[in-house]
């Protein structure tokens, strides 16, 4: 007779829902996820509820009967189950049935504790180029407890081509010191050590250990152009770091370029006097690393080697072997240039910015640019720059530029200058123009909504344009990844379903992503609700089809909602401006700390606290209590829009920047509107925080207030 598990899929669901705090999980009658493609899940929720015996029996009912996405899950759960003999048995098989490299790795996870060193070798000959540090690692450590004589070759070879990772760190202290010295030899391990110590940041040991290896080689320059890519640019580092001596190192990566382009001429004309001679040696990337480091290092030196530091990175550019080193190294060409001078920053966006290759790589020297024209009152070059970069920016940096040159023609600061038109612009017709290409989707969401202030556009079309957003495309979504995400939902395991999204939250759906956040979103504990807002938003930014409102609802969420109407009240605040700050400063968690020490829900620092506890004539309080930080936070915030005339976006400024630190800045503005002094601010996270509250805030508003975007910008703006 055939057994029916639905009695035992609606129990355990319901149980572990219940124990989770989470809303009754429902979806598990899916034919993906249902029936034979049950087990899996069943399984992890007897292995959670302690019965392995039962977990292991679903695992392997489900190997054999399941899809295949989840006959494989249950093929590998079966390899972490059980005794030892069951879990290498089930490795064995796995890796055989299987046979590729998350295969191989999981299997030699359980050799290797095993000691089954053998079993490791076996599995590992011939691994493929791109195998995971961790399957190396474990078949490194295999070849050393087998003495076999390919270790050294092998180890000298992992540690030398490929960036330093936490398994290069536990596989050195695992095998110690005189074991790999004693198969590599001194030289190779100080300079295993030298790649480790700037793993872990310590660029002092470092470049001490550059400096023996200097001291004990002739001609260094040369050596230094022969290292290896990897090795090359952590000795860069460690030059640029570690020492201060900054004029010194640059000459002395201006010798190693020399060295360099010597012993790429050389090859070039080796390669001319023999074709059919093949060549190992790949000189391109010492060209770039020696000229990009050298311009570092120049860059740090002084004032007076700024336009030295800028030829580096010119050459590094010329020399550099692919777009992301390229882009690296225009990155800092615009930026020395801009410590020259807005204007040779701006001849050399002139030249260069119809070269780059990924535009979101250049969004922070932009905003860079932005506040040093702002703080130079240089309107017109704003302008220039934006007709510049707007064919060739990121979306969101258009979008900023556009709004604030719009605005500065409103203000009537800006009278934009246009020597290739037949006859000017009328001033109320481009800034029009102007707001217009702000409002675009796939814009900044803050300089959109004010752009669409700007514009009067009716609350409804508002709200419809602003749901809109560039979508992203996902060239292969990961249908397993989003499998285990609906079926981790649909039967009740919340402690599954962030880490299993975290893998590689751009190849989930944002359908599949907006399934998982709302069931987090239903568990009482904050922990999984943040998870789910934090997955949500994430999926927002990089939509692959339109969002819906319910998306933008789970995003931004009404958590501690009688707290917060409470507070809100009582302190005579919006609830949406309330809501907007938590969210931003906590993501709703309620025992968050940041580095610096601010505690809970309104990220309150302890003497703020104190002050706010004095005032409010409580001798104790609890920061961790949801309702008291909220209380806490609302009256900080109202006390602080008070003493700054009534302006909620001072206030907010002031929240995250300090209120003294604000008044200077106003003093410093020249009377400049609220929205165009935000782009004055000197500190990067002011202004940024400004824009999030301001923009989640609209969002609260419209969504569950029944306020346009005009409305809330009016009040925070007080315009």
């Amino acid at each position: 007779m055939r057994r029916s598990f639905a009695p035992i899929v609606w129990f355990l669901t319901i149980a572990v829902c219940l124990a989770a705090g989470c809303t009754d999980a429902s979806g598990a009658d899916s034919p993906h996820i249902s029936g034979k493609n049950a087990y899996y899940f069943l399984g992890e929720k007897n292995l959670r509820a302690g019965d392995v015996v039962s977990a292991r029996r679903f695992f392997a009912k489900g190997a054999k009967k399941s899809d295949p996405p989840l006959a494989r899950m249950c093929a590998e759960a079966l390899t972490k189950t059980g005794t030892l003999k069951e879990r290498l048995d089930a490795a064995g098989k796995y890796a055989a049935v299987y046979s590729d490299l998350p295969a191989k790795l999981r299997a030699a996870q359980e050799f290797d504790a095993a000691k089954e060193y053998a079993a490791v070798l076996k599995l590992t000959e011939n691994l493929e180029a791109g195998a995971p540090d961790e399957l190396i690692r474990l078949r490194l450590t295999a070849l050393e407890a087998k003495r076999y004589a390919a270790f050294a070759a092998e180890t000298e070879n992992w540690f030398f081509s490929r960036p330093v990772s936490q398994e290069h760190r536990t596989f050195f202290d695992t095998i110690g010191v005189q074991a790999l010295t004693d198969a590599l030899g001194d030289a190779d391990v100080q300079l295993i050590k030298l790649r480790l110590s700037v793993y872990r940041r310590d660029y002092a040991g470092a470049f001490q250990i550059v400096t023996e290896l200097r001291g004990a080689q002739e001609d260094g320059e040369s050596r230094l152009a022969s290292l290896p890519e990897q090795l090359l640019s952590d000795v860069g580092k460690t030059f640029l770091y570690g020492s201060t001596d900054y004029a010194a190192n640059a000459a002395f990566f201006d010798k190693a370029a020399t060295a360099a382009e010597k012993a790429a001429a050389e090859k070039t004309t080796a390669a001319r006097s023999r074709p059919d001679a093949a060549s190992t040696d790949n000189p391109v990337h010492a060209l770039f690393f020696t000229r990009f480091y050298a311009g570092r290092l120049y860059d740090r030196a002084s004032a007076g080697n700024v336009r030295t530091a800028a030829e580096r990175y010119l050459q590094a550019m010329q020399a550099a072997p692919d777009a992301d080193y390229y882009d690296n190294a225009l990155w800092y060409y615009f930026s020395v240039q801009l410590k020259i001078s807005p204007d040779a920053a701006e001849r050399a966006l002139a030249e260069f910015i119809g070269t780059v290759n990924d535009p979101s790589y250049y969004a922070d020297f932009f905003d860079a640019l932005c506040v040093t024209l702002f703080s130079g009152r240089k309107w017109q070059q704003l302008y220039r720059v934006y007709r510049l970069i707007e064919p060739y920016a990121d979306a969101e940096t258009v979008s900023k530029y556009a709004y604030v040159c719009a605005r500065l023609i409103e203000e009537k600061r800006l009278i934009p200058e246009d020597a290739a038109a037949a006859k000017p612009q009328n001033p109320e017709t481009l800034a029009r123009t102007l707001f217009e290409r702000a409002y675009r989707p796939g814009g900044a969401p803050y300089y959109r909504m004010l752009a669409g202030y700007r514009l009067g556009t009716g609350a409804q079309e508002n709200r419809e344009t602003l749901y809109r957003t560039e979508l992203e495309a996902l060239s292969a979504p990961d249908e397993k990844r989003e499998l285990l995400l609906s079926g981790y939902a649909a039967y009740g395991l919340p402690e599954l379903i962030y880490t299993e999204w975290q893998k590689d939250p751009l190849s989930v759906r944002i359908t599949a992503t907006a399934q998982a956040a709302d069931f987090l979103s239903s568990c009482a504990d904050p922990e999984y609700r943040s998870q789910g807002l934090r997955m949500m938003s994430n999926a927002l930014y990089h939509a692959d089809t339109q969002p819906t409102e319910a998306m933008y609802e789970t995003a931004y969420p009404r958590l501690y909602r009688d707290e917060i109407t409470d507070a809100a009240a009582q302190y005579g605040l919006s609830e949406y401006v309330l809501y907007a700050l938590i969210r931003s400063e906590s993501f709703f968690d309620p025992l968050i700390m940041s580095h610096a020490g601010a505690i809970g829900l309104a990220q309150l620092m302890a003497p703020t606290a104190t002050d706010i506890a004095r005032k409010l004539k409580l001798s104790e309080y609890d920061l961790e209590d949801a309702r008291t930080n909220i209380r806490f936070g609302a009256f900080y915030l109202e006390e602080l829009i008070r003493r700054l005339d009534g302006s909620v976006l001072d206030a907010l400024f002031a929240y995250n920047g300090g209120i003294t630190r604000v008044r200077n800045w106003k003093k410093d503005s020249g009377g400049l509107p609220p929205d165009l002094f935000l782009e004055t601010i000197p500190f990067a996270e002011t202004r940024e925080y400004g824009r999030k509250v301001t923009s989640a805030a609209v969002w609260y508003g419209i969504l569950y207030y029944d306020k346009s975007a005009a409305d809330v910008i009016r009040e925070i703006m007080s315009f």
